[in-house]
């Protein structure tokens, strides 16, 4: 596993060199306290294996290349990597977070558009629920952008959002889920 001696550094080298963005929770990102809430950082790339190796990532099982391991500030630091295709989200929808991806200080993130959509998204088709933490989030993003956001409504939201956009459920839910059913 590559050691880097900061986050900085290693974002320097992924802008320099991938295509990703930080998925979410990247709000608090140059604060000590950026990773005590979710304790990982979830990307999307379009070319994970590029990804790995400028990340230098450590392998937490051979068999699993979404989640794995990255030395940053002499911090073990958990990553979750997903990349274009791999049904996480819709691949439509993934090229298009991509392409619409903007700086947010040292890394890259989805416009607010994208991240107010992926968010309902991932709360609700990944972890079938909608935490108070992603509602305040999406309050934030709502207004701030004018995009309309009632908590109650936000399978209708998505919903309507993706059908206009051409965008699927792929059908991915969390491995709680999955061991659930």
């Amino acid at each position: 596993m590559k050691k880097w001696d900061s986050y900085q550094t290693l974002f320097e080298e992924l802008n320099n060199s991938c295509v990703y963005l930080v998925l979410r929770n990247y709000e608090k990102y140059g604060n000590e306290d950026w990773l005590d809430i979710h304790d990982d950082i979830d990307f999307l790339c379009e070319d994970i294996e590029q990804f790995i190796n400028t990340v230098g990532a450590g392998y937490i099982d051979l068999n699993d290349k979404i989640h794995m391991l990255a030395d940053i500030g002499g911090n073990v630091v958990r990553i979750d990597i997903r990349s274009v295709g791999d049904g996480y989200y819709d691949e439509l929808w993934q090229r298009n977070m991509l392409k619409n991806r903007k700086k947010y200080k040292d890394l890259f993130v989805m416009d607010d558009v994208d991240y107010f959509y992926s968010l309902i998204y991932h709360e609700l088709y990944h972890k079938n629920r909608l935490d108070e933490d992603y509602i305040n989030k999406l309050k934030d993003i709502s207004a701030r952008t004018g995009i309309d956001f009632e908590p109650e409504r936000a399978k209708e939201i998505i919903d309507s959002y993706m059908s206009n956009l051409g965008y699927r459920d792929t059908g991915y839910r969390s491995k709680s889920l999955r061991t659930e059913n």
